[in-house]
Parts: C-alpha cells; sequence; structure tokens
C-alpha cells in the first residue's frame, strides 16, 4: 500500500497498552476508526477504540477475523509473534514492514542500523557469554564488582542473574538492570539484577560462581 488511506479507514493496532490508547485517540482526531486486538483483558486503549477483540495472539481464527475488519494493521510495541504477523499480512498490509519489526525486536540489530545510518548511539556490545555480560555490567558507574549466574527460569529454562557490589547506598538494582540491557541483544539479558555486600572468592582471587548458583538450584530441586 502507498497511497494515502481514506478518512474513515480503520486501522488495526496490536497491542492495547498506553502507546495504543494514544494512537487511537490520535488516529480518530484525523478522521480514521481504530481496532485494537490485545490478549489482555480491559487493556487502556480499549476505552477509546472504535473495536475491541480480546484473544491471543496465537489465536488464528480472532487474528484472521481481526484482519478482515481493518484496512491495514500497525503496532503499537515491538514484541509481536512472528506467526500472527504471517496470518495478519495474508488478509492486509502491516505497517511499518516487517524488516522495521524485524530491526526494533532486537536491541543488537536496532543499534547497528542507527549507527550504519552515521547516528549516535549509546555504547552497546554483542554478548554471547557471561563474560561479556559481566563486561558491560561492570561498566555501570555504581557498580565496583560483578558476576553473572544462571539461574533456573520456568520459561528458558534457566537464565542470568547480575549480582553487583555498587559503591552508593541508594544505588537501584533494577535501574542498573535496565541500563545494561539497553546496550545488549535481544538473545542476551539480565533477568534481574542484586545487590550483595561482598562476592566471595577463593584464595587466588576467583569468583566462586558454585557457591553463588547453589541457593537458587537448591529451591528448584526442593
Amino acid at each position: 500500500m502507498t497511497e494515502a488511506l481514506k478518512t474513515g479507514a480503520t486501522i488495526g493496532i496490536l497491542g492495547g497498552g498506553q502507546l495504543g490508547r494514544m494512537l487511537a485517540v490520535a488516529t480518530a482526531r484525523l478522521g480514521f476508526r481504530t481496532h485494537v486486538f490485545e490478549p489482555g483483558a480491559n487493556p487502556p486503549a480499549g476505552d477509546v477504540a472504535h473495536a475491541l477483540t480480546t484473544a491471543g495472539y496465537d489465536d488464528v481464527d480472532a487474528l484472521t477475523a481481526f484482519a478482515k475488519s481493518v484496512d491495514i494493521v500497525t503496532f503499537e510495541f515491538e514484541n509481536i509473534p512472528t506467526d500472527a504477523l504471517d496470518v495478519i499480512e495474508n488478509i492486509t498490509p502491516i505497517r511499518p514492514n516487517r524488516e522495521a519489526l524485524r530491526t526494533s525486536q532486537d536491541r543488537l540489530v536496532e543499534k547497528q542500523f542507527l549507527e550504519g545510518l552515521g547516528l549516535t548511539v549509546a555504547p552497546f556490545a554483542d554478548i554471547t557469554n557471561a563474560a561479556d555480560l559481566e563486561a558491560v555490567l561492570r561498566k555501570h558507574p555504581d557498580v565496583s564488582d560483578v558476576a553473572v549466574i544462571a539461574i533456573p527460569s520456568r520459561d528458558w529454562g534457566e537464565t542470568p542473574l547480575g549480582l553487583v557490589v555498587v559503591n552508593r547506598k541508594d544505588a537501584d538494582p533494577e535501574a542498573i538492570r535496565q541500563w545494561t540491557n539497553d546496550q545488549l541483544g535481544k538473545t542476551q539479558r539480565l533477568s534481574a539484577v542484586e545487590v550483595r555486600d561482598e562476592l566471595p572468592r577463593s584464595e587466588i582471587g576467583k569468583i566462586l560462581k558454585r557457591e553463588l548458583r547453589e541457593p537458587y538450584w537448591a529451591k528448584q530441586d526442593a
């Protein structure tokens, strides 16, 4: 689709959060209708959209009916499952296109794309193992010592946890986690950051990661 939408056309919005709500309001001011598709009940965008579908992104029948009811589809956030887009794209156009969505779904790809355009971006790194994660985490100004360990995850089997010693008492572990993840790709991201008074070390100064991991995995086995 290259021509402009006609006044009164219906725009489908994947996601019904606050951004979806603002998009629906702005759309109405321009003379368009909106149909929101959102898995969660009572989404913010549902109060201002002309139509609302409450169904999962794996519900093919609901996705099909949604796509047939609109003239074009967009999205309020980037983490839309690919399978859902496949269903919709066979029926109606998606804008921005799939390549734009693919780029925004991976922070590493996104930053490399922006950098390739000559834009200035925050420092970032390609993470392939725990040592790479630790190297990025250690760059945070509030962090003086760090260890990244794998802890149990119901969804992924295991997930990275950052254990840090901080150099100021009011350091916010969630802010540290977000700062770190903003510099990482999609596949390697910290699930949480916990502050410790110190990290156990061997006589030669090596952090004892097995000792750090054991309490988390002991809960898993209990």
